[in-house]
């Protein structure tokens, strides 16, 4: 089983992290990048640097959460 930050369940952050999840989304679609194999490498990276920058949310990724994971 995968584990996830924790910090994604936080009642306190729990919107902040569904609008940026549709707002990478968007993103993605944008620029045309379609789900597939490494689709969440590209997704994780745009959420990632959103949290941090708007709301100054240190998150860690799916592949920062299990280092001895491969993940696509």
């Amino acid at each position: 089983m995968l584990k996830h930050d924790e910090i994604e369940y936080n009642e306190e952050y729990r919107e902040i992290f569904k609008k940026v999840n549709k707002e990478v989304e968007e993103i993605l679609k944008t620029k045309n990048i379609k789900k597939g194999l490494g689709y969440i490498h590209i997704f994780e990276k745009y959420k990632k640097k959103i949290l941090k920058q708007r709301y100054n949310i240190n998150w860690k990724t799916t592949q920062e959460m299990n280092p001895n994971v491969h993940i696509d």
